[in-house]
C-alpha cells in the first residue's frame, strides 16, 4: 500500500505537469486532443523521474527502467488519447471532466504496469 500511496503523490505531480500543459495550450488555441497528447509526453517525463526515485526506489540502471518506461509509454499516450478521444468527441464531455476520467483510468493502468514490467531490478 505503501508503493501505491507513493505511486498516487509522483502520479498526482505528474498529472498536475499534465494538465498544467494542456491548460497552457488549449490556451493558445491548440486543439483539445493535441493537447491533451503534449501534456500527456510532459506528464510521462516528470512520471518516470518521480516513479523511479519515489515511488519504487528502483536500483535498475536508467538504460533498462529507462528503455522499459520507453516502451510501454507509447501504449499510454495512444491509451490516453484514445479514452480521450471518446468521452470528448464522442461522448460530448467537456475536456477537464472528459481528462479527469482518462487520467483516473490510465493510472490504475500504469500502476500495475509500472510494478511488474518497468521499475523492477533484475
Amino acid at each position: 500500500m505503501q508503493s501505491f500511496f507513493r505511486f498516487l503523490c509522483g502520479g498526482g505531480l505528474a498529472t498536475l505537469s499534465h494538465w498544467a500543459c494542456m491548460w497552457l495550450l488549449i490556451s493558445v488555441q491548440v486543439t483539445a486532443l493535441v493537447a491533451s497528447v503534449l501534456g500527456a509526453l510532459v506528464g510521462a517525463l516528470v512520471n518516470y523521474w518521480l516513479q523511479y526515485h519515489f515511488t519504487f526506489q528502483s536500483s535498475a540502471p536508467h538504460r533498462e527502467t529507462f528503455s522499459r518506461y520507453a516502451a510501454v509509454m507509447p501504449l499510454c499516450i495512444v491509451s490516453n488519447a484514445l479514452i480521450f478521444y471518446c468521452l470528448f468527441s464522442l461522448l460530448g464531455m467537456n475536456s477537464a471532466p472528459a481528462q479527469i476520467t482518462t487520467t483516473t483510468v490510465v493510472a490504475l493502468l500504469n500502476y500495475f504496469v509500472y510494478a511488474k514490467g518497468v521499475f523492477y531490478a533484475r
